[in-house]
């Protein structure tokens, strides 16, 4: 079965070549009980070693059932160990931290048995060496001969063909010995049993054969007892195979027991994922609440096209600015004059927005801007209200520029969210019904105030300075708006247009009613002006638009110039019939609602890049235009908002540092810590292996120790986290008086536990993989 052909084993210590073994050669067939005798250092364990496949050889060959080993890979070997080997050691070799039952079955779970049927058999083999009452103890808890019997179950589980003992009593009493080597003996009836030991009276007593080593040469082999049977060939040889759920077992149960470093080993992943948690948190919620401010601020500073005289300043070529002297003289000890103020020349430019210019401008892309806003040339509209006593107010524009009515500047309810709280019902929808209803808001003041005089205008007592108008009273009111073509009617007399009372205008079926659906004041933390008053959406003016273009008025003016261009009639206004321009017609014209460009675009762009790209996308109309045609942009004033990018990027980098350090620190201690598991484990990766764990097997142990560590530090990271979340936002509410800059979402919790995961496996590749390379005998030296 088992034949050993001119071995040699030479060991490599300094300069100098020990023979291990040297050109052994022998045999075993039978099922017998084989002890082999000789003085320490002779080389017995070295040749049970090369038996089991725990470690090789320089020269010779070991056949196995007739056949060459010499092609057998790690995993052949593997196979080999756990299939139709068993070990017994002298110093026992079992995992301490998981019980009895556990360490017997273990061997079993790597051939592959189903965990019924190899816990049945892991009972069966302890019951049959005498610990039935010991199955749940841990080794610890057992004697030296409890623990040795516990030793052979294992070896015997897998009912292997071979059993390699060495010394197996040397840490035991006479009595015990004795009992051990007998239990040895019964297991030689069907098995081959071969023993070191330096016990001559028990392996006289005993053994079938005894083999004398000396200097790893055989210098005696006696054969005692010659009824033994050949002994048959077992079962094939299949892969062994450790699954995750064994491992995780464990690692699981090694954790539990250095709970200490478990402990430590969690907190160090904790902290990464305080550190870079915080720090994304932090950095995502205040990049929010710096676009925000941008957003609020910049709603100042849109970009600005307009239909009126803007000031474009040049260089004076007559009078040239003084030289600028270079940049850091050397050895002139005299200052002169800097010219604060070099000549120029102010010219006046007229843009005149055209149809062309507008699809240039639909054709920005769409994701630089929140909204492209339109203003057109025409008459504001009539605001009427008619109170409880059925009388008509005025609203429109009050001298005062806190007091307003007019069109919202951002239809998107998501961009007004990020400026406005919503007090009271909701944010309008941009659409009008079948019934001419359209929906607008009311602003108030940062004190919930509305000036005394917008209130008067709406019907309620403005001047009752101690009195108070409940939200219930603002909402769903009522506002009518009338456009030029049901203010204005034909006088037939005079075939003029006249203006009609406000009760005839209220009255008519052609009215738009406006309807206040939200109370909104401006957020907290916004810069935006402190705006007061009515506000509504576009659809209105895009609605006037669309039905005054063919109103009646409209069309009586614009024949008025027809024929005056054509056949040089007198060019008169249709309001007033007094003579005018023909500008001053156009400009009528415009006012009543003809079809026409806006006079008036703002670009509310999403963040400073965003504005930049939008104005060189605005110059860039300009190129093969001359200088006439040009289309400019208002001169921009305020605070340049790169100015609050840069800031934002500063801090990002400051909070990038600390996540850095921080992730430094858990990373550095988890290195620690996974190389001290490595070792403190080092006698567990030789046991393993000695019962047939492939080297996958062992970095699988290992990395789901990682596995698991990594999954507390990340359930402790974000607990930590979460607890530490009211401490910052309040402190980030104190200072920036905003609420929950930092919020914690799911995706994000997802992304840390699974990133530290990942982390912690990456961690621990290395030492797992040096784990799995590690030589079992080596391993099983080490008294870690």
């Amino acid at each position: 079965m088992l034949e050993l052909m001119r071995v040699t084993k030479i060991y490599n210590i300094g300069n100098e070549d020990i023979y291990a073994l040297n050109d052994v050669h022998l045999s075993f067939e039978k099922a017998e009980f084989v002890s082999i005798l000789g003085p320490s250092g002779c080389g017995k364990t070295t040749l049970l070693n090369v038996l089991g496949g725990l470690t090789n050889f320089q020269t010779g060959e070991l056949l196995i059932h007739g056949k060459t080993t010499k092609d057998y890979t790690d995993e052949a070997w593997d196979a080999y160990r756990n299939h139709h080997v068993g070990f017994v050691f002298q110093s026992y070799n079992l995992i301490d931290h998981i019980s009895v039952l556990a360490n017997v079955e273990l061997a079993l779970s790597l051939s592959g048995m189903r965990k019924k049927e190899r816990k049945k058999a892991a009972k069966d083999v302890l019951i049959k060496v005498g610990l039935a009452g010991k199955l749940h103890h841990k080794p610890n808890q057992l004697s030296n001969g409890q623990v040795q019997r516990v030793a052979i179950a294992r070896a015997i589980v897998t009912n292997p063909s071979i059993i390699l003992a060495d010394e197996p009593t040397g840490a035991l009493d006479s009595e015990t010995s004795t009992e051990i080597v007998k239990l040895l003996k019964e297991l030689s009836k069907d098995k081959l049993v071969i023993m070191v030991t330096h016990n001559d009276l028990l392996a006289h007593e005993y053994s079938d054969r005894i083999i004398k080593l000396l200097d790893g040469q055989v210098i005696d082999e006696t054969i005692i007892n010659h009824s033994n049977t050949r002994l048959e060939s077992s079962r094939p040889t299949t892969k062994t195979y450790m699954n995750y759920a064994t491992a995780l077992k464990l690692s699981f149960s090694n954790l539990i027991k250095k709970i200490g470093k478990t402990i430590i080993s969690s907190i160090a992943g904790g902290i990464g994922i305080v550190g870079v948690g915080l720090v994304i948190a932090i950095s995502i919620g205040f990049s929010k609440y710096v676009e925000i401010v941008q957003l609020t601020t910049n709603t100042n500073t849109p970009v600005v096209i307009e239909n009126k005289t803007v000031i474009e300043s040049f260089p004076d070529p007559d009078n040239p600015a003084f030289p600028v002297p270079p940049r850091f003289p050397s050895n002139q000890l005299y200052v002169t004059p800097q010219q604060t103020s070099p000549p120029r020349i102010y010219e006046e430019v007229v843009n005149e927005i055209t149809p062309e210019y507008m699809t240039y401008l639909n054709n920005l892309e769409t994701d630089l801007y929140h909204e492209i806003k339109y203003y057109y040339d025409m008459t504001y509209p009539t605001f009427l209200r008619k109170d409880d006593n059925d009388k008509i107010h005025s609203v429109n524009y009050s001298h005062s520029n806190s007091a307003d009515i007019g069109e919202i500047p951002y239809d998107d309810p998501s961009y007004m969210s990020q400026m406005y709280d919503v007090l009271y019902g909701r944010l309008p929808n941009n659409e009008m019904t079948t019934d001419r209803i359209i929906e607008g808001i009311l602003i108030i003041s940062d004190r919930n105030q509305l000036p005394d005089n917008m209130l008067n205008r709406l019907g309620f007592d403005g001047y009752n300075y101690e009195g108070q108008i409940h939200f219930d009273d603002l909402l769903n009111l009522d506002i009518k708006i009338a456009h030029s073509n049901i203010i204005y009617e034909e006088d037939p007399n005079t075939e003029l247009y006249k203006r009609k009372d406000n009760d005839a205008i209220y009255e008519d079926e052609q009215i738009i009613t406006l309807r206040i659906v939200g109370i909104i004041r401006r957020k907290q933390n916004a810069v935006i002006p402190q705006y007061q008053g009515i506000r509504y959406t576009s659809v209105v003016n895009k609605m006037i638009l669309n039905e005054t273009k063919s109103s009646n008025i409209v069309l009586k003016q614009q024949q008025i110039i027809d024929n005056h261009l054509v056949g040089g009639t007198p060019l008169y206004s249709i309001l007033t019939g007094q003579t005018i321009t023909l500008d001053d017609a156009y400009k009528l014209l415009r006012t009543l609602g003809i079809d026409q460009v806006p006079s008036r675009v703002l670009i509310y762009h999403k963040d400073a890049v965003s504005k930049e790209l939008i104005k060189h996308y605005l110059d860039a109309f300009n190129l093969d235009k001359t200088h006439q045609d040009y289309i400019l942009m208002n001169p921009e004033q305020g605070l340049d908002s790169r100015l609050v990018d840069s800031t934002l990027s500063s801090i990002n980098v400051v909070l990038i540092l600390v996540g850095a350090i921080a992730l430094f620190i858990s990373v550095s201690l988890l290195s620690i810590l996974s190389y001290i598991s490595v070792i403190q484990r080092t006698t567990e990766i030789g046991i393993l292996r000695s019962i047939g764990a492939r080297k996958k097997d062992i970095f699988r142990v290992f990395s789901s120790e990682f596995f698991i560590i990594g999954l507390l530090s990340g359930l402790l990271g974000i607990g930590l986290l979460y607890a530490l979340l009211p401490v910052f936002n309040n402190v980030f509410s104190a200072v920036l008086r905003t609420e929950n800059i930092i919020i914690l979402d799911y995706l994000l919790v997802m992304g840390l536990l699974f990133g530290n995961l990942l982390l912690t496996f990456m961690i621990g590749f290395i030492p797992a993989r040096t784990a799995s390379n590690k030589d079992p005998v080596d391993a099983m030296k080490s008294s870690l």
